[in-house]
């Protein structure tokens, strides 16, 4: 799961701050295990010093309170999400296969994940809420996107006559709907209506070439 981001290389820093960055991201860590394993109501302050072998005192140093612990953990989700659109806008992929492999990376992640991973995603989703940056996150996904589109418009891929950063926001919308639907619905086939999503994406930010085709197949 999500780890926080340590932006600094630790080497180059004095070693009490590395012992703080150090403390900072066991205590992480050790949360997003057991949020994942035991659910975040089931895991206490307690718990989460047990599983980090740290003081209470050094929890609440790096964190005023549990919920503050998850707008990191959820920062970190963003920040990972923000990475698998970079991974799979890479030069030998096209627009298509892009898409593709997003969807089926989250896709595959949320398949396999454990039983209290729905409620933890959702005390995510809380937690930037209730820091009143949820915006802020969605618009670093959403540019992801955009760089996504722009990079598939600048090969001719992307012909849809809508701006890019549109066309970043209905890829975000739809990737925020499969997530609430696999939150709600125990029965939710995640991988296959993720596919169907990646297609359906694909096709309509190329409507002249599927009206090119349909016109050459009717000939």
């Amino acid at each position: 799961m999500a780890e926080a981001a340590i932006t600094a290389p630790v080497a180059d820093l004095p070693r009490r701050e590395r012992r703080k960055r150090e403390i900072h991201s066991r205590i992480v860590q050790s949360a997003a295990t057991l949020f994942e394993k035991r659910g975040c109501r089931a895991t206490t302050v307690v718990d989460i010093c047990e599983h980090a072998d740290v003081a209470k005192t050094s929890f609440f140093n790096h964190f005023p309170s549990k919920q503050d612990l998850l707008r990191t953990l959820a920062v970190s989700v963003f920040d990972e999400l923000v990475a698998e659109v970079e991974s799979a806008n890479t030069e030998d992929a096209d627009s298509a296969l892009a898409l593709a492999s997003f969807f089926s990376t989250v896709a595959e992640q949320m398949a396999t994940a454990g039983p209290t991973a729905k409620e933890f995603t959702v005390e995510l989703i809380r937690a930037t809420q209730d820091a009143g940056f949820e915006s802020d996150e969605s618009n670093r996904l959403n540019a992801a996107f955009e760089r996504l589109v722009a990079r598939g418009r600048a090969r001719g891929e992307i012909t849809a006559p809508y701006d890019d950063a549109t066309l970043g926001e209905m890829i975000s919308a739809v990737y925020y709907g499969l997530v609430n639907a696999w939150i709600q619905n125990d029965d939710f086939a995640i991988e296959r209506k993720a596919a169907d999503a990646a297609r359906f994406l694909a096709d309509a930010m190329t409507p002249r070439k599927q009206q090119k085709e349909q016109t050459d197949g009717s000939t």
